[in-house]
């Protein structure tokens, strides 16, 4: 899975680990954001008239915009836009719930634990070792806790990170995000949310040897 298309005949910036990038537009997820890349690409895409130079949205989800060789300028920055909008999209999509361990009684952390093991944990991703974030696909939904308010509390870390791993996949780094695509990203909430939506473009790249 991906985070959106890309539909271009010529190179273009974006990572194509994150990114369905493709020439031919039958085979995209049409529940994604796509860019076209390239006006007279667009043109032979939508013979209906439904493309104009003047407008470079198609339709709810589709836009398009010139190729490098075409404007590079124009490409550079409807590709910063549609990353903007992108991002956007995904922070608004993702519920985000902060949970405060500090005002938890040993009842309500007790429930807590039961209401996480029953969750479909996608993954976890912990932030420099000093935040958690929990992902689930069902709920759409990301659990953060500090594991500086765990510390304050003198509980063992180690028990922390056994139960994490029980809950689901638990990752420690963002490198997968290009750096252009971190620019646009202001909240670590989304991070776990691409590390699943992209999940199995990474796995089947390291089953065929690519390395990622």
């Amino acid at each position: 899975m991906y985070i959106a298309n890309i539909v271009s005949r010529t190179r273009t910036t974006f990572n194509d680990k994150l990114f369905n990038i493709t020439d031919d537009i039958t085979s995209i997820n049409p529940k994604l954001p796509t860019l076209v890349v390239g006006w007279g690409f667009a043109k032979e895409i939508c013979q209906d008239g439904t493309i104009s130079i003047l407008n470079k949205k198609i339709d709810k989800l589709t836009t398009w915009t010139f190729s490098r060789h075409e404007k590079r300028t124009e490409y550079e920055k409807d590709s910063k836009y549609f990353l903007e909008s992108l991002i956007d999209g995904i922070n608004r999509g993702v519920k985000y719930e902060y949970i405060n361990v500090l005002t938890l009684t040993y009842e309500k952390t007790k429930k807590l634990m039961k209401f996480l093991s029953n969750l479909d944990v996608s993954c976890i991703y912990v932030c420099m070792n000093s935040f958690i974030y929990i992902y689930s696909s069902s709920t759409k939904a990301v659990y953060g806790i500090d594991f500086n308010m765990i510390d304050y509390l003198n509980i063992d870390r180690k028990k922390i990170y056994k139960k994490l791993y029980n809950l689901g996949e638990v990752f420690f780094s963002d490198d997968f995000v290009d750096d252009e695509l971190k620019k646009h990203i202001k909240d670590n909430k989304i991070i776990p949310y691409i590390y699943n939506a992209t999940r199995n473009r990474r796995e089947n790249n390291h089953r065929s040897g690519i390395s990622t």
